[in-house]
């Protein structure tokens, strides 16, 4: 794809929080794409001028596809997802967080679905992620990220989403996925008009799959960073509180009809809530044990 005027403008977000030297390898994944129409926006949450600097000097110079945004004011991780939404112009969105990496073809393939999809019915494509450790080096698949299928799918919007909810979110990363700007009704990171502490993403896939179909590549089409600070931010309570309401609110929608997947989850949750409330290392408040109690009694009405 060469011609920009008969290809889509994608923009590539790119939130950066801590690490300079990641975030140079990504951005370097970015402009060795292969897809030619792409704005990437990078808006730099860092505390120091390090970014600010690497960018200035060695790539706005030369790049008409860089946008460069500092924040000075500290924000919510999701604060920083949601505005690059809204500073982008770009028909497709896919995220690029820090720590990952694109392979060149990434966008040119899931592009080209929703190019050839007529009816207009693709509303996320995903692929298969390898993860990799701190240096880059290829690890063993973890549960969430084993490849789903050998051959490219396009999955019906619910029987995607309930796989994730019953399984894992295998959908993937921010990073991992490309949709249309336009599908995306609520803003990033919400579904049901709940904002999800936790698995941002999630929400955001449920969104999209609540209208639509899915695409899963079985080719690597990006790479996650697997190392013990990636997701530092994250509280035990937050995924709590997303679950019950992904639960509650997927129901409403079609999703998660077949009794079996949802006793499967609802038993899955159960464990879950008796791992922290039977976690003597680092043992839950009364707050917290009341309300995990609470979560446990919806669960069984």
């Amino acid at each position: 794809m060469t011609n920009t005027s008969q290809t889509p403008l994608v923009s590539v977000l790119m939130p950066v929080f801590t690490n300079s030297s990641y975030f140079q390898l990504a951005l370097k994944s970015v402009l060795l794409q292969t897809y030619v129409n792409l704005e990437i926006i990078i808006r730099d949450h860092t505390p120091t001028n390090e970014v600010q600097h690497l960018v200035e000097k060695e790539y706005l110079p030369f790049s008409a596809k860089i946008k460069y945004i500092r924040n000075h004011q500290p924000l919510p991780r999701l604060q920083v997802l949601q505005q690059l939404f809204n500073d982008s112009q770009g028909e497709f969105i896919n995220y690029l967080m820090e720590e990952d990496l694109f392979y060149p073809t990434k966008i040119e393939r899931m592009v080209d679905y929703f190019l050839n999809d007529a009816a207009g019915s693709i509303k996320l494509v995903t692929s298969y992620r390898q993860p990799i450790d701190e240096v880059g080096k290829a690890i063993p698949d973890l549960t969430f990220t084993k490849r789903r299928h050998l051959h490219d799918v396009i999955i019906d919007g619910r029987a995607f989403g309930d796989s994730m909810i019953v399984e894992s979110n295998w959908v993937g990363e921010p990073s991992t996925v490309l949709f249309r700007k336009c599908d995306l009704v609520e803003p990033f990171g919400q579904f049901g008009g709940y904002e999800f502490e936790s698995a941002f993403d999630m929400g955001s896939w449920m969104t999209l799959l609540s209208q639509g179909k899915g695409v899963y590549i079985a080719d690597t089409l990006s790479f996650v960073r697997i190392y013990p600070q990636r997701n530092h931010w994250r509280t035990r309570m937050g995924p709590i509180k997303d679950w019950m309401h992904l639960i509650s609110y997927s129901q409403s929608l079609g999703f998660l009809k077949n009794p079996s997947l949802l006793h499967k989850n609802v038993i899955d949750f159960h464990q879950y809530i008796d791992s922290i409330l039977e976690d003597q290392q680092n043992p839950p408040s009364l707050d917290e044990v009341n309300y995990l109690l609470q979560c446990k009694k919806s669960l069984e009405s």
